[in-house]
């Protein structure tokens, strides 16, 4: 299957003065609401001083639907205007609203899982231009794992390193810096009650009543019953009930449903993308946006049966989130809460489940990298910098977002239990 340039037409950022004015003053009253920034003067003026003229790529890890938000109201406080890397299916959203207002707010869209030459172009000519902050959110989707930040994808520094490539070669005595970004959100008041109610909700719809056990492994018992049914739904069952932890069940049927998928497009694709991406999310990205690409034009019959292998690789994508162990280490109010979300994604269908309650959303920026640094190494061998670098800034993301934690860890409530309490 010969892979397309871009299955979608590209979608710049359109620069939009008294738009964007406006969204960050709704968003600024919003914001205050139900997620209030938190950002010390020391981080606030590292993005202030960011180098006048130079390229710099912001990289925040993505744990949540509000990072965006926290981002334009980072780039109302620090007076620098940042252009967002987005998802190209979010701009088809609302019959194309959505995307009328994600272009005049800087966001242009890239094809995930998709050769988008456009986008690529694009993101370097705005790091190039040294005037505006280019925003790429590296791991590349919204895991709901917000105290463990996830493997990065290392295009930011193939962004920032081939823009001074290219700057050089025009003579230009100039650099691009990537700027680490942590984001960690914790909640004002005890939700305990609220997650009670919710995770009541899924246990009727699913027909399960486990109201005396711990909260914990009530939501392990839904995410079982979960992964048991797309296992029947993709005749998997007969595997699965070989299998004795939900762990392995879980691994065993995301990637037993991802070489369905391959395996019914292309033989030949299979051992292509297994060679040159061994991360199933990114196999299951890379058909999604090959699926895509063959939708137009085909008959209704036809889109209707691509369609469903569509919605079966995005489940496979969810599926890589589900980390039972998240909870069982640290069953905290925020963690047991983004499993929650994640559940009524699932059992609900629900693309964007709601905030559980207000909270408190901490920042911490992270000393600029000087990629001018790393140049002569790439230019000799790109593959170990560029991964190098990826795990550079995941690793100093998780750092500040530990610190976070420490510093903010407060004793809990009557009604948010201890680790111990929690395990049943």
């Amino acid at each position: 299957m010969t892979s397309p340039e871009n299955t979608h037409v590209f979608m710049p950022a359109i620069r939009s003065s008294w738009f964007l004015w406006l969204v960050q003053n709704v968003q600024k009253l919003s914001l205050g609401f139900q997620n209030r920034l938190r950002i010390d003067d020391r981080d606030l003026q590292i993005l202030r001083n960011l180098p006048e003229g130079m390229g710099i790529i912001l990289t925040p890890n993505h744990a949540d639907e509000v990072d965006p938000r926290i981002c334009i109201e980072l780039s109302r406080l620090s007076k620098r205007r940042f252009i967002f890397m987005g998802n190209r299916e979010a701009f088809d959203e609302y019959l194309g609203f959505g995307g009328w207002v994600l272009q005049r707010i800087n966001v242009f869209s890239v094809e995930r899982g998709g050769h988008d030459v456009a986008a690529k172009k694009y993101a370097e000519d705005v790091v190039k231009d040294g005037t505006d902050v280019l925003v790429i959110f590296p791991e590349g989707e919204i895991f709901y794992l917000n105290d463990a930040v996830q493997p990065f994808h290392s295009g930011a520094i193939d962004i920032g390193i081939q823009a001074i490539i290219d700057k050089g070669e025009a003579g230009a005595d100039w650099s691009a810096f990537v700027v680490p970004m942590a984001i960690k959100y914790t909640y004002n008041k005890p939700v305990r009650q609220i997650l009670e109610k919710r995770v009541q909700k899924m246990e009727r719809r699913l027909k399960q009543d486990m109201s005396g056990s711990a909260l914990r492994n009530r939501l392990n018992q839904l995410l079982s019953e979960v992964v048991q049914r797309e296992a029947v739904a993709h005749n998997l069952q007969a595997d699965t009930d070989r299998l004795n932890h939900l762990n392995e069940k879980m691994t065993f049927v995301r990637h037993a449903l991802l070489e369905q998928m391959e395996q019914k497009y292309s033989a030949e694709e299979v051992r292509e993308s297994k060679a040159a991406q061994a991360r199933t999310i990114d196999r299951a990205w890379k058909l999604e946006s090959e699926l895509r690409g063959k939708i137009k034009g085909k008959p209704v019959e036809q889109q209707s049966d691509l369609r469903k292998d569509l919605a079966s690789l995005n489940e496979v994508a969810h599926m890589v989130s589900w980390k039972p162990d998240y909870v069982d280490h640290d069953p905290s109010s925020e963690r047991l809460a983004e499993v929650v979300k994640k559940l009524e994604r699932e059992i609900f269908g629900i693309k964007r489940p709601r905030q559980v309650a207000a909270r408190n959303v901490f920042v911490r920026i992270g000393e600029p990298i000087d990629l001018a640094k790393y140049v002569t190494d790439f230019r000799a061998n790109p593959h170990p910098v560029r991964h190098l670098l990826a795990d550079q800034l995941r690793t100093t993301i998780q750092a500040l977002i530990d610190e976070i934690i420490v510093a903010h860890a407060k004793p809990r409530s009557a009604d948010e239990p201890s680790q111990s309490d929690d395990r049943g």
